[in-house]
């Protein structure tokens, strides 16, 4: 199960969520038939990552987002 999670992941370019532009939060899980994403807290800048695997979290309103922090 984990396997596939990874490769739906990968299969997207979600990669990184953004929070108001200054935090970054890999994400972890993603489930299309729930909506709901799960993403780590990250000590990435915006620079950091490429610009077209960065969301805004504000992007995603119809999805419960679970973001944990180290």
């Amino acid at each position: 199960m984990n396997i596939r999670r990874t490769q739906i992941i990968n299969s997207t370019k979600i990669q990184y969520l953004s929070v108001a532009n200054t935090k970054i939060y890999k994400v972890t899980d993603i489930d299309f038939h729930n909506l709901t994403i799960k993403a780590s807290k990250t000590d990435l800048s915006i620079t950091d990552v490429p610009e077209n695997e960065v969301f805004p979290v504000e992007e995603f309103r119809e999805f419960r987002i679970r973001l944990c922090n180290k």
